[in-house]
């Protein structure tokens, strides 16, 4: 290309861009103009109050909320674990009770910690014991996979920072407890 050619293109080029485009034109003195008459007082001292009064409101609303989140926190603590003593003589499990296998696989989605032990209890053909009603409130989600023993059953909801479990034997029959 020549150079005769190569500015005729651009030329053509910035001419069908700006047929094209709908960017309007703006006169940047007149729009200076109109911010300064919108933020400088008689004074000359810049004021938007609108402004800082959106971000104080926002802000305070923001540290309201995470206030009352630390207290809730703070006071409504999910984890503290209270354990009942039973008078009756408890031993635990053999390793024949541990080795039961769930023969399906199940996902369970927002489900009570109470519904899940129960059905895998019935499956695994124990007793479902609670001992502390707030552990059996909580919801979880939990997938269960075929093949899984007894013993690996209690090992993964022991996973749960909340969940105690254990099996144990109480006058020959084994029973899943959850503490």
């Amino acid at each position: 290309m020549t150079q005769f050619e190569t500015e005729e293109f651009a030329s053509l080029s910035e001419q069908v861009s700006r047929a094209f485009s709908t960017v309007p034109k703006v006169d940047v003195d007149e729009a200076w103009r109109e911010m300064q008459a919108l933020t400088v007082t008689s004074s000359g001292s810049r004021v938007n109050l609108r402004g800082r009064r959106w971000i104080s409101a926002a802000a305070g609303l923001a540290l309201a909320l995470m206030a009352s989140g630390g207290i809730y926190i703070m006071v409504a603590d999910h984890n503290v674990k209270t354990s009942v003593e039973s008078t009756s003589e408890v031993e635990t499990a053999d390793v024949d009770d541990m080795a039961r296998v769930y023969h399906h696989s199940t996902t369970f989605s927002n489900e009570s910690v109470e519904s899940v032990v129960r059905l895998m209890g019935e499956a695994y053909g124990v007793e479902v014991r609670f001992t502390n009603a707030a552990t059996a409130n909580l919801r979880v989600h939990l997938q269960v996979d075929s093949g899984l023993t007894l013993g690996g059953f209690v090992d993964l909801i022991n996973n749960f920072e909340s969940i105690d479990a254990a099996i144990v034997r109480h006058e020959g029959e084994t029973i899943l407890e959850i503490r």
